[in-house]
């Protein structure tokens, strides 16, 4: 993920860790981000970045989620299209939802109203 470092992302966004902070309003720094992403993504998701919109189209038709001749045989038959998880590593994407989960899960939200809850009376 990348987003400016303003409000409540910097809550969400770990920078360089689980996605990239840019300055708020600073362009350069966001397509830094943009970069650092993509740097930091699957050979695959790379491939097929790099695709034009006719050989994707061509690999969609063909029930393939892959670029041509690296071996990769995923049916996308079902409507499938290569998503932005791929992207990112594994321990990328772990890293986000580990964060996620610790910060906003049920319980954990649950806590911070019922903490609130009895400091106000």
């Amino acid at each position: 993920m990348v987003a400016f470092n303003i409000g409540g992302l910097p809550d969400i966004v770990e920078h360089q860790r689980i996605g990239y902070l840019a300055k708020a309003f600073e362009t350069e720094d966001l397509a830094a981000g943009i970069r650092w992403v993509f740097g930091h993504g699957s050979p695959r998701f790379l491939r097929n970045l790099a695709m034009t919109g006719e050989e994707v189209n061509m690999l969609l038709m063909a029930g393939k989620n892959s670029a041509p001749g690296d071996g990769a045989d995923e049916d996308v038959g079902r409507g499938q299209q290569p998503h932005a998880a791929d992207a990112m590593p594994a321990d990328l994407r772990k890293q986000s939802r580990e964060r996620a989960v610790a910060r906003f899960s049920d319980a954990v939200v649950a806590e911070q109203y019922r903490a609130m809850y009895a400091v106000m009376g």
